[in-house]
């Protein structure tokens, strides 16, 4: 069920059915098998010879490159007259944890109205899907690409807190990060 950019481990499974039953399966990533079954002894006295089956699978992607195209897996499954039924889907890999960088004055005089701080998300290449900031401990503020504009307002210091967002999702079907940065202005 991924789809797009993915990270970490997640589930490979595979199912299938046939009137005559499945009698092998077979679950590839880039060529290599990660789960088979076959039916010890099809049951040749019945219409339906073999159970159609289902494979549990996973994927640590930890393992294979980062990049754009990095996985192809492959899925093959026999019925019991040998017709092979075969599917394959390729996915993107970025298990580059996300990172920001926080640029301010560090002081401004106090008629200097409302400051901002400049912010920047870096990650690997799914790139950044959103920046969320909270000035204060206040509300987080959620800022679409890979770089805010931060308001800070008011005399004296404040917290600037952020985190980024990559575009990959992991098994829960969640963008990942959360490396956060902090920067006090005064």
């Amino acid at each position: 069920n991924q789809s797009g950019w993915v990270r970490g481990t997640f589930a490979a499974d595979v199912a299938a059915s046939d009137p005559s039953g499945v009698c092998s399966m077979v679950a590839t990533v880039d060529g290599s098998t990660i789960n088979s079954y076959t039916d010890p002894s099809p049951d040749t006295s019945q219409w339906t010879q073999c159970p159609n089956n289902e494979i549990d699978s996973s994927i640590d992607t930890t393992a294979y490159p980062d990049g754009a195209g990095a996985i192809t897996l492959g899925y093959s499954a026999t019925n019991a007259a040998g017709a092979v039924s075969s599917v394959s889907k390729t996915l993107s890999v970025d298990n580059v944890t996300p990172s920001v960088e926080l640029s301010a004055p560090a002081d401004t005089a106090s008629t200097s109205g409302s400051q901002i701080v400049n912010v920047a998300g870096f990650g690997g290449p799914s790139g950044i899907s959103a920046i969320y900031c909270a000035v204060d401990g206040g509300a987080t503020q959620t800022y679409t690409g890979a770089t805010a504009n931060v308001q800070v307002n008011g005399i004296g210091p404040h917290q600037v807190s952020c985190n980024a967002r990559n575009n990959a999702l992991n098994r829960s079907e969640e963008h990942t990060s959360e490396l956060q940065s902090h920067h006090d202005l005064v």
